[in-house]
């Protein structure tokens, strides 16, 4: 019997062009399927209509901010438990308020790929 494998549905959410467009080729060269959204207003639009296995979200975004996108997301009964990495040039105190407001890991742009790529796959083998 053939088994049928559901790809696994990543929302990207970064206001850079040149990272999401990285970010996306690598992860769908590992076959996850990857919706973008260049700012949090369209992040949540999205959230609103789609269902997620993981976030990326970068937190230094105009007007809708990464930190206000993890806000919402973890005080929806829908959204609370998917699972969300923060990808940042910024370390220092926003480090602590993500952590606070329930971010499953921080990564700190510039990334390593490998590094990305198994801190996503931690978080998807157990959806």
């Amino acid at each position: 019997m053939k088994t049928i494998s559901v790809r696994k549905k990543i929302l990207l959410v970064e206001d850079s062009f040149a990272t999401a467009s990285a970010v996306k080729i690598l992860l769908e060269s590992k076959d996850y399927y990857v919706e973008y959204a260049h700012n949090g207003q369209k992040a949540l639009e999205l959230i609103k209509v789609e269902d997620y296995n993981l976030i990326l979200l970068d937190l230094m975004m105009p007007e809708v901010t990464g930190m206000d996108v993890l806000k919402v997301l973890k005080e929806n009964e829908k959204t609370k438990n998917i699972p969300v990495i923060i990808i940042t040039a910024r370390m220092d105190l926003l480090k602590w308020e993500a952590i606070t407001k329930q971010a499953n890991e921080i990564i700190r742009k510039p990334f390593d790929n490998a590094a990305l790529l198994a801190s996503i796959e931690k978080y998807l083998n157990n959806t």
